[in-house]
């Protein structure tokens, strides 16, 4: 929960695309040393919000080291939100991954304004996803460092190849026979990668772009320092199972990335997230 002892403000921006997203800025006080950072930018995954107990949990930790932290919602919060009011539907069904860039840049210049200009980025899951392509593709030197929390791997080759390629390739066929059909946001009921609904042309958008969305194809093209979580207990999923390996193999091209592996953690870090943070904090520290 966030320290009562940080000020807490309800904030909005607009996006080029018209969209109104809102978050909540928290301040902090005076760092017990010149930080690494001067404010922190934290980024729900697919169908949450900036509200989740997780990132107040993980926000509250960076407030107490002196860091204002800006919690902040996307176009993919919930599974279906009303997007912009005018019939257009968006969340974590209807989104567009290429659509973050508006997003994480509306909220970038949000902190800008108020002068911070070396800011740590932190994404959740597939928010994590969305930092890294827009690192890769903004290459915004105002982001001085990225926190990549759990990231699932959208490689359409690899995920096919899996043990569940199977669900994948069904759920595709019944979004391009929709998508064919002239119904491109008839809502489809998915099992991979989570049981959930999404409009059959987004889903095609997500899941049959080849490596566009790959974290690890798009690290090497990130210019911050990169820290990364992985709960030991994601391995079981396909989409996290080869994240040591992966990581190990960005870090011949990239070689500041740290990968930390959370012991017994899960999706979220449940039970063990005082570790998670702690190691988040050394890297911080350490820089």
């Amino acid at each position: 929960m966030q320290s009562d002892t940080q000020a807490t403000e309800l904030v909005e921006v607009r996006t080029t695309d018209g969209l109104l997203l809102t978050g909540l800025f928290a301040a902090a006080g005076p760092a017990a040393s010149p930080p690494r950072f001067d404010a922190a930018l934290v980024m729900h995954g697919a169908a949450s919000s900036f509200d989740e107990g997780f990132l107040r949990d993980f926000s509250a930790a960076l407030g107490a080291r002196g860091l204002p932290t800006l919690r902040a919602g996307n176009r993919g919060h919930d599974i279906v939100n009303r997007g912009d009011g005018r019939g257009r539907l968006l969340g974590t069904a209807f989104e567009r991954i290429d659509d973050c860039v508006l997003d994480w840049r509306a909220w970038l210049d949000l902190l800008d304004a108020r002068g911070y200009r070396r800011v740590l980025l932190f994404g959740h899951s597939l928010g994590a996803v969305k930092s890294a392509y827009y690192l890769a593709h903004e290459r915004d030197a105002r982001v001085a460092g990225c926190v990549l929390a759990s990231p699932p791997r959208f490689n359409t080759e690899r995920m096919l190849a899996c043990e569940r390629g199977d669900e994948l390739a069904a759920t595709l066929a019944a979004a391009q026979a929709a998508l064919a059909a002239g119904r491109p946001d008839e809502i489809i009921r998915t099992t991979f990668p989570m049981a959930s609904i999404s409009g059959a042309r987004a889903y095609i958008a997500k899941y049959a772009a080849g490596a566009r969305y790959d974290v690890f194809a798009n690290l090497p093209e990130v210019a911050c320092p990169v820290f990364a979580l992985t709960g030991e207990r994601e391995f079981g999923d396909p989409l996290f199972r080869d994240h040591p390996g992966d990581y190990e193999e960005a870090r011949e091209r990239k070689p500041d990335i740290e990968h930390v592996i959370v012991p017994g953690g899960d999706h979220v870090y449940r039970r063990v997230r005082d570790i998670a943070i702690a190691s988040l904090l050394a890297w911080i520290d350490a820089g």
